[in-house]
């Protein structure tokens, strides 16, 4: 059914859409109806498969509470994330002038590349980790955590490994040779993107385990570490003031999500 409901979707869709800019004249506003139409009519198709189904009113509330309870600080830890470290990048360009705040973007769009094994983590992993604690409990959670650990932290090494010890190369070819006094930015920013990888597992276990408090409070001590150094550390050491400051951000979150996430098996 699955197979059909997308043939009805996306068959459909490249199929009107291929008449549609063949004998049409084709605009933004007739395609987005093409599509919105195409996707109707597999969801009316599926709604006639569907088994039936009723609601429980005291199911309801009690599945309602427990996501609430789950939720909230995963809803906290989003609106805190974008002043978790995001000041040292503003601070930079504030205080430093916008060829540091450019030189910072670089760095982050060289090392965006790793994003792509991020994004497939953040599919995966969250899903096949709760299943492994709910079949196997912290043993079977912490062997899937250190699997995914290894082959994730591989391929992310191998990424980090390339930017750090050509710096100068990346920087010149992909931004210009003005670029390439700052490669040591770039070092820094390997660092940086070897613990976020290592948050991506720590959070799916948190979260396997329905314990996502901690991702909250790594983020309210990232905000106060963040409010409390960035200009100080951008004064005073410039560009790697900014740098070392998220590094250390980012240190100080995942320090707290592996120390949440082992006291939690013993509970």
């Amino acid at each position: 059914m699955a197979f059909f409901n997308d043939a009805i979707s996306y068959l459909g869709q490249i199929t009107l859409l291929v008449v549609l800019f063949r004998f049409t004249a084709a605009n933004t506003a007739r395609v987005l109806w093409l599509i919105a139409g195409t996707s109707s009519l597999a969801v009316m198709a599926c709604l006639f498969k569907l088994d039936r189904f009723s609601l429980s009113r005291t199911t309801l509330l009690t599945v309602s509470r427990k996501h609430w309870i789950f939720s909230r600080w995963l809803l906290a830890a989003a609106l805190m994330q974008w002043t978790s470290g995001n000041y040292f990048i503003i601070g930079a360009g504030s205080i430093l002038g916008p060829a540091s705040a450019g030189a910072l973007k670089a760095s982050q769009n060289i090392m965006g590349i790793s994003h792509i094994i991020f994004q497939g983590m953040e599919n995966i992993v969250p899903a096949r980790a709760s299943y492994c604690y709910h079949q196997g409990g912290w043993a079977k959670l912490f062997t899937y955590l250190k699997k995914v650990t290894g082959w994730g932290g591989a391929f992310t090494a191998i990424i980090v490994l390339l930017a750090i010890v050509f710096p100068s190369f990346w920087m010149g070819t992909l931004y210009g040779s003005e670029y390439e006094a700052y490669s040591y930015v770039l070092q820094w920013y390997g660092g940086i993107y070897i613990l976020i990888f290592l948050g991506l597992p720590l959070r799916a276990g948190l979260r396997a385990m329905e314990y996502s408090k901690p991702i909250f409070i790594s983020y309210c001590l990232m905000t106060v570490f963040t409010a409390a150094t960035a200009n100080f550390f951008i004064r005073k050491f410039g560009l790697t003031g900014a740098t070392a400051g998220i590094f250390a951000t980012q240190m100080i979150c995942q320090t707290n999500l592996a120390y949440a996430l082992w006291r939690k098996k013993d509970k």
